[in-house]
């Protein structure tokens, strides 16, 4: 065969059945990996609700300023009520076992002191109210960062509650700090008034304590005066304790003596009694004697007379003178013993006044010695007791030194008392002024919902795209259109098997195959790119410009392949796979580059689908049309530099098949 290769390869497919059904489906193949993807992933976001979650409440709520708070159920409720995931409200041991069948992507429990730790708010120490959370990456690692994003959220809303709710109990507290401002502004007139009294009281107390000064210090020299007196009386009292017991000691000798006396006294009482009685009985014997002799004497006389003869009796005359006299000196015995009968009795009254006087005495002396004792026992106290008092007095007398500088420091302070307590009335009075000030400031304050709001949440996030993207799959569209092209292109190079028959040059080899594959790339693109935007529904910035640069993109992929199979022959389909995998990890399609390690992030600068996501982004997305005319000239480029070393390498081959291609001939 001779003619025009582009034209016979394309006779041929369309005539032989086969190869007519692998380039139909072969036109689809991008289309089944960029719509797969896209229709699979389109809006995943936006299903979240059937993303099965399990719910573990075990809050047990707490009463907090007389109001009970159940949080946990709040949040329960909250979900139920947004079905923002497919909440399953379980027990633990469920929720655990879910999650590790893969029956639950992602875990929530709400521990029993949830409420209580939030409770805290508004005490010295708060706690941090704590959501526990588990996934399992291991299942699907995607699905747990989903979840864990809108538990943030939820925890985000929770949190704002719990800091609107603190929010209203501090305006409440204000509210009651306004009432408070009016009670304390109150209160300082009233501080006001009594610092008046005490700037008047303390102007007499420093009067007073002046006063206090100067007699302290008269009394610091009169216990001078006192503590050298109180030396006296100590030696004093040394000789009065001295003397009473010498006294004492005599007065006890004295009253041993007046026993002795007391008893001769007795003694002669009775000496006198008995002496007194003898007396009466011999005056009594004197007079009877004297009877006697008086009788006799006249009973003689008269026996005389009877007898006058006896007269001359010398005998007679003898017994008659002898009774005479003897009746005379019995009558003077009566006489002399009357006599001595009154000085018995004197001598009997003066013994008993003698006893009396000296029992008297006696009785005295023992009074007089007690008394004596008791002298001596208190002369000695009083002179312990002067000198107990004594140092008393010199403790005092420090005391009194000590007082006396004191009260000098006193009145020195008493002055600055005065001073402060006249800058405290100022002070007061600026203090009602300001605190009238704050109660009126205070008591307007309330807090209205969207003010609570607000406070809950002082920080709003304004977000501000320069691109809308309205679903995942049209962020991910450019790594997923890229993807499809070049697998279509790689599929191609194995399903169309071009045929060069008998034709030599490489010119017509090169345009040939560049020819046919272009068509397929062509046709790929516009039925990629027709269903693409029409029935998945992708969104562009521009219709024509999305068509070019998928157009080039499949030339682009498609002389790419074609250079590896000219060069490698059939093994060059293989480093086209090869090419696929190292694009795919390299061009930052999932994940930005810059994340990339730096030998990945090297080799996707070398890659032209790292352009090709730029450019698609542009297209899609972003509207830069400067990023997206550069990137085209990139990949032009890229297509430019493929097509030349194709070229080269069929000329490079079809140089070294001349020579032997004439030697068969001959």
């Amino acid at each position: 065969m001779k003619g025009n290769l582009f034209w016979y390869n394309l006779k041929l497919m369309a005539n032989h059945k086969t190869l007519r059904i692998g380039s139909i489906v072969l036109l689809f193949i991008p289309l089944l990996y960029t719509g797969m993807f896209l229709a699979g992933y389109w809006d995943p976001y936006g299903h979240l609700d059937k993303l099965p979650v399990a719910i573990v409440n075990e809050d047990k709520g707490v009463v907090s300023g007389g109001k009970s708070l159940h949080l946990g159920q709040d949040m329960v409720d909250n979900m139920k009520s947004t079905h923002t995931l497919d909440y399953h409200f379980v027990e633990r041991e469920q929720a655990e076992k879910g999650l590790y069948d893969g029956d639950y992507y992602l875990t929530i429990v709400i521990p029993d002191d949830f409420s209580q730790s939030a409770a805290t708010l508004t005490e010295d120490d708060p706690q941090p109210a704590d959501l526990t959370y588990m996934t399992n990456p291991g299942n699907n690692y995607v699905s747990g960062q989903i979840g864990s994003n809108v538990l943030k959220e939820l925890t985000n809303k929770v949190s704002q509650n719990i800091v609107k709710s603190y929010t209203q109990t501090v305006y409440g507290k204000m509210q009651q700090m306004a009432d408070g401002f009016t009670n304390a502004s109150n209160g300082a007139e009233k501080l006001t008034a009594g610092t008046e009294s005490a700037q008047d009281g303390a102007s007499k107390l420093n009067q007073a304590i002046a006063v206090l000064a100067s007699g302290a210090g008269r009394l610091n020299d009169s216990s001078l005066t006192l503590q050298q007196g109180l030396k006296y009386l100590g030696s004093g009292s040394e000789g009065l304790a001295e003397g009473s017991a010498a006294l004492t000691e005599n007065l006890g000798t004295l009253k041993e003596t007046g026993a002795d006396l007391a008893k001769g006294a007795s003694a002669l009482q009775k000496n006198a009694a008995e002496w007194k009685i003898s007396a009466d009985t011999a005056s009594k014997a004197a007079s009877g004697v004297n009877g006697s002799a008086e009788k006799l004497a006249s009973q003689l006389n008269a026996y005389l007379d009877q007898h006058p003869e006896l007269k001359e009796d010398p005998a007679f005359a003898a017994i008659a003178s002898s009774s005479k006299e003897l009746a005379e000196d019995t009558a003077k015995v009566s006489t002399s013993m009357k006599e001595l009968q009154q000085p018995a009795a004197a001598i009997q009254q003066a013994g008993a006044k003698l006893a009396a006087g000296q029992s008297s005495i006696a009785g005295s002396l023992t009074e007089v010695y007690n008394g004596s004792s008791n002298l001596a026992e208190g002369s000695s106290k009083l002179e312990d007791g002067l000198h107990s008092y004594s140092e008393g007095v010199g403790k005092l007398q420090d005391g009194i030194t000590r007082l006396a500088v004191g009260a000098e420091k006193l009145n020195n302070g008493s002055k600055e008392l005065l001073g402060g307590v006249i800058r405290l009335v100022d002070g007061s009075q600026q203090l009602t002024n300001k605190l009238s000030d704050a109660a009126q400031s205070t008591a307007g304050i309330k807090a209205s919902d969207a003010e609570l709001n607000r406070y809950a949440q002082p920080v709003q996030l304004e977000q501000q795209e320069l691109n809308t993207v309205k679903t995942y799959a049209t962020g991910s569209a450019p790594y997923f259109l890229a993807l499809g092209l070049l697998v279509g292109s790689l599929m191609a190079s194995n399903i169309i098997h071009f045929q060069e028959g008998q034709v030599r040059s490489a010119w017509q080899k090169f345009w040939g195959r560049i020819g046919v594959f272009y068509v397929v790339a062509l046709l790929q693109t516009i039925v990629l790119d027709l269903i693409v935007l029409y029935a998945i529904g992708l969104e562009v910035q521009s219709v024509p410009k999305f068509f070019l640069f998928t157009l080039l993109t499949a030339c682009m992929f498609t002389t790419l392949i074609l250079m590896l199979v000219s060069i490698f022959g059939t093994l060059g389909k293989l480093v086209g796979i090869a090419l696929v995998v190292t694009q795919l990890a390299s061009s930052g399609g999932t994940f930005p580059m810059e994340l990339a390690p730096q030998w990945i992030q090297a080799v996707g600068q070398c890659l032209p689908m790292t352009y090709v996501l730029r450019g698609m982004k542009s297209v899609i997305s972003t509207s830069n049309w400067e990023m997206y005319w550069s990137n085209t000239g990139i990949l032009l480029a890229y297509l430019v530099g493929f097509m030349v070393i194709m070229l080269t390498a069929y000329l490079l081959r079809s140089a070294k098949e001349a020579p032997a291609s004439a030697a068969a001939a001959h």
